[in-house]
């Protein structure tokens, strides 16, 4: 009787190991592909906020080089440059590297070659060196507006006061009659 009582969970438990070995039924058949169907204008957005992102910044730094050559990176990154609709031409390009630097010159070379491959003309494209100067944005502006963004702890106790805290304000007034009794 012993034997019976404390094997009960045996039953159970092989009940539990034969489901989960013979398992549910498997969908060998590939999952569709999230993006995939029509009228889906996601992927699109998506390659038109890089191709704007990408036409904007302009620069290529020296991670987008291998040596002398434009690497992976660089070409992908005028690839979008010329994916930009918005933008006419001519193509600038800000080659954000050192002037001293014994490999820049090649480099713009490279640039030139690889966009004139993709069809456009020695005047439609312009390599300058430095960064974009349309690329950056005074810091004045935002630390003008900095305080309305953040708030102190005094800022923001007067503010939960002023909001109608009516239970601060009456139990303080309580206390001055309290007092003047």
């Amino acid at each position: 009787m012993k034997i019976g009582t404390t094997k009960w969970w045996i039953g159970p438990s092989l009940v539990s190991l034969w489901l989960g070995v013979s398992g549910c039924a498997k969908n060998d058949a590939p999952a569709p592909d999230f993006f995939s169907g029509t009228g889906d204008n996601s992927r699109h957005i998506m390659e038109v906020q890089q191709a704007v992102g990408a036409r904007n910044d302009a620069m290529l730094r020296t991670q987008h080089f291998d040596g002398a050559m434009l690497s992976g990176l660089g070409r992908d990154k005028l690839d979008l440059m010329l994916k930009d609709n918005s933008k006419s031409l001519p193509v600038v390009v800000y080659l954000d590297l050192p002037a001293a630097e014994p490999l820049t010159r090649d480099r713009r070379e490279s640039v030139v070659f690889y966009l004139k491959e993709k069809g456009l003309l020695e005047n439609q494209v312009f390599v300058e060196n430095g960064p974009n100067p349309n690329a950056v944005t005074p810091a004045a502006s935002g630390m003008a507006r900095l305080n309305k963004t953040e708030s102190s702890n005094a800022d923001a106790s007067s503010a939960t006061g002023a909001a109608g805290n009516s239970s601060t304000s009456n139990s303080s007034a309580g206390t001055a009659n309290a007092d003047s009794k």
